[in-house]
């Protein structure tokens, strides 16, 4: 796996742990002061992998790891409240399953592909 994929699955699910230390204060604060915090997906072992190798070439920077393992991740979900929508301009329709491919593609292969 490319270092690109691997650097925003990171970065991807360190936002989700940022979201789940603000709801659990309780967890944060049982995390050493100035540690370095180790990802460890357990459905994406190729990433797990990669995280622990990149630790392990800086245990002798004397910070604290500490490693999270996370067992899943819940469905992904929309937290949009009431949406509206107004059309400003009518612009040329999409005409074509095929003028929705490259986008499609996109969603099923960078957003949907994580397992949950």
């Amino acid at each position: 796996m490319e270092y690109e994929l691997l650097a925003n699955k990171n970065a991807q699910l360190g936002a989700e742990f940022d979201f789940f230390l603000l709801e659990n204060p309780d967890f944060a604060d049982q995390l050493p002061k100035g540690a370095k915090v180790v990802l460890l997906p357990e459905w994406d072992k190729e990433l797990a992998e990669y995280n622990i190798r990149i630790s392990e070439a800086h245990k002798d920077d004397g910070l604290p790891i500490v490693y999270i393992r996370i067992e899943n991740l819940a469905p992904p979900k929309s937290r949009l409240i009431n949406p509206t929508m107004e059309v400003v301009s009518e612009g040329d329709p999409v005409k074509t399953e095929a003028d929705w491919k490259p986008f499609h593609d996109y969603w099923k292969r960078e957003v949907m592909s994580e397992k949950v």
